[in-house]
């Protein structure tokens, strides 16, 4: 009996160019509470699971953003950042990935 293989997903051989990993970012307010993160230089990555990081000026700790993003630019929204933000990401595995958006959706629901 024959086995059928699915072809791999092509997976890019530059671990940089997952948005993940995208560094420095840009974020342009989009109101008084929202920002878009982007690439600085424009440009575009490769699609993947990531939470983002933000630091209030003043703050010593990185705090976890409810929001979890999948690919840039990304509008984030509920920030306090009345004195400037800094925002980083950090990639998230499927199984984190589930955890964080299943807790997000109960969240939701209440």
């Amino acid at each position: 009996r024959a086995v059928r293989r699915w072809p791999r997903p092509s997976m890019p051989s530059d671990m940089s160019s997952w948005c993940a990993a995208s560094a420095p970012l840009i974020a342009l307010p989009t109101s008084s509470s929202s920002v878009q993160l982007r690439h600085a230089d424009g440009g575009t990555c490769h699609a993947a699971a990531f939470e983002v990081l933000y630091r209030p000026e003043g703050a010593d700790d990185w705090i976890s953003h409810e929001q979890l993003g999948w690919s840039l630019p990304f509008e984030l929204g509920s920030l306090d950042c009345g004195s400037g933000c800094r925002f980083k990401l950090r990639a998230l595995n499927a199984t984190s990935y589930a955890h964080r958006a299943r807790l997000f959706n109960l969240s939701a629901e209440h």
